[in-house]
């Protein structure tokens, strides 16, 4: 899953189901740094189908596990949130993923691939999405990257916006800060789930949430 810590992980099961088809058991967590509002909302959804894709790419296409993985495109839509708060923290899940536009190398290695997912609870469909993959091994990613392979995201240097305004009770976890310019994205380094480990680059799901919270204060 591309983390450090077995708690931030949620896939349960792997299963192939047919040609590009597949099973992935999930179990959300009962209590956590970040995700906590529940019902799942982006944030949760988005880290989801990130760990599906990415998973299903190692164990359904023989991704090698030190491969780079660029998101180029997650999308989802959500299709029921009928349950309570409390009923949502530790439902099990099952993530239907249906592979799709698989592209190989000449050596016949993945190259990049969309993953369709859909999301399944005891009471039906909750979300449909997808997750995009683009792979490269680590001498290639390092070229694309060039001065900033090592780079680390710029560090908050100003106050965020209030946490209420955007559904949040931590300042830890507010993504964007305003300026004179307008809404700009600034994330806590420290933060437990967005920095688990070491990035050069902005994580995806913090800009997602990011986006989420702009849609709160606009």
């Amino acid at each position: 899953m591309h983390r450090q810590s077995t708690s931030e992980v949620w896939p349960t099961d792997f299963e192939p189901k047919g040609q590009d088809s597949f099973r992935v058991a999930l179990q959300w967590p009962r209590s956590h740094a970040f995700l906590t509002t529940l019902p799942p909302d982006s944030a949760v959804m988005a880290e989801t189908i990130r760990q599906v894709t990415i998973l299903t790419c190692h164990l359904g296409y023989d991704v090698p596990l030190d491969s780079r993985f660029l998101m180029t495109g997650l999308g989802f839509e959500f299709r029921s949130t009928e349950r309570g708060a409390g009923e949502w923290r530790a439902l099990e899940v099952t993530a239907r993923v249906q592979g799709s536009d698989v592209r190989r190398t000449a050596r016949g290695e993945l190259r990049s691939a969309r993953m369709n997912v859909d999301i399944v609870g005891p009471d039906g469909v909750i979300a449909v999405g997808h997750g995009d993959a683009l792979l490269a091994g680590v001498p290639a990613y390092r070229r694309m990257r060039g001065p900033n392979a090592d780079a680390t995201p710029p560090r908050r240097t100003i106050d965020p916006v209030s946490p209420a305004r955007v559904g949040r009770t931590r300042t830890a976890d507010v993504t964007i800060l305003e300026t004179d310019a307008g809404l700009e994205v600034q994330l806590d380094h420290s933060h437990p789930v967005f920095f688990e480990h070491s990035l050069d680059h902005v994580p995806g799901v913090a800009l997602i949430e990011a986006c989420k919270q702009a849609a709160c204060i606009s």
